[in-house]
């Protein structure tokens, strides 16, 4: 009988040791993507921290990726956020720098300038799916 075929396939080791991903991480990534999907309008908004570890990071058109800016350190801060800023909550900064380029570019991008002139790839598309995969399974680990 044959094996049914999993999408995605398991990440091999040495790949998750190269970029200092693990499972724990991997599982972040789609938890961040939802919070990156929301900003789909221009303007400033505020949001304010509600938990001790709060970082924001922001997008670049230029380079097409992420940066982490800084860490918000006070419990009830009211942060101003531009469109391609997300306040990433309850998440260790270390952790977040690690899945930095495994995140979805920001919605607006789309309609810039930048992502018309370039051929933009992105060859982690499934990794929300390896995520799941992750949180069903834990033989994917060992």
């Amino acid at each position: 009988m044959p094996m049914p075929f999993r999408f995605p396939p398991p990440l091999p080791d040495a790949f998750m040791r190269a970029f200092s991903l693990t499972p724990e991480r991997i599982a972040l990534v789609p938890k961040v993507n939802d919070m990156i999907r929301r900003r789909t309008r221009y303007g400033t908004r505020e949001e304010t921290v509600t938990s001790k570890k709060a970082w924001r990071i922001s997008w670049y058109n230029g380079s097409a990726d992420w940066d982490m800016q800084y860490g918000a350190r006070k419990h009830g801060e009211v942060v101003v956020l531009d469109a391609n800023q997300v306040l990433v909550k309850d998440v260790d900064g270390r952790d977040l720098r690690a899945i930095l380029r495994w995140l979805e570019p920001l919605p607006l991008y789309a309609a810039s300038f930048e992502a018309k002139t370039r051929d933009f790839f992105d060859p982690m598309r499934w990794l929300d799916a390896a995520a799941k995969s992750v949180r069903k399974s834990k033989s994917y680990a060992s």
